[in-house]
């Protein structure tokens, strides 16, 4: 959990929103929110780049809300994506891409989603 958590303020820091510190309230609630939809792998997904010398380097997170069927969606199932997220210090290299990919795949074929 810390390092999605980690990878979840990057993009407000980057924009210059205060993240504040590594006990800052809202990573705990962070932290416990990923846990929770964590045991819900058919309506939750995160996928992770790991690097040798500087760990878990990028992310892409998906859930998926149950709505009404509509012609556009039969499944009633939107897909959302968050957290895509790379370390500034490995980005450029694709590791946003292949965990946006790996997420998308698993929209289609694992969680029947077909509006993301």
């Amino acid at each position: 959990m810390p390092a999605l958590v980690r990878l979840r303020g990057l993009m407000p820091a980057d924009m210059g929103m205060e993240t504040d510190g590594a006990d800052a309230p809202w990573r705990a609630a962070s932290a416990r929110w990923f846990t929770d939809r964590l045991c819900h792998p058919a309506t939750f997904a995160a996928f992770l780049v790991d690097d040798p010398g500087f760990g878990t380097v990028a992310s892409a997170v998906g859930t998926c809300d149950a709505h009404a069927p509509s012609p556009a969606n039969p499944s009633g199932l939107p897909g959302r994506v968050s957290n895509v997220s790379t370390d500034p210090r490995r980005r450029r290299r694709g590791h946003a891409r292949v965990c946006l990919d790996a997420l998308l795949s698993w929209f289609r074929v694992e969680a029947d989603v077909m509006v993301v």
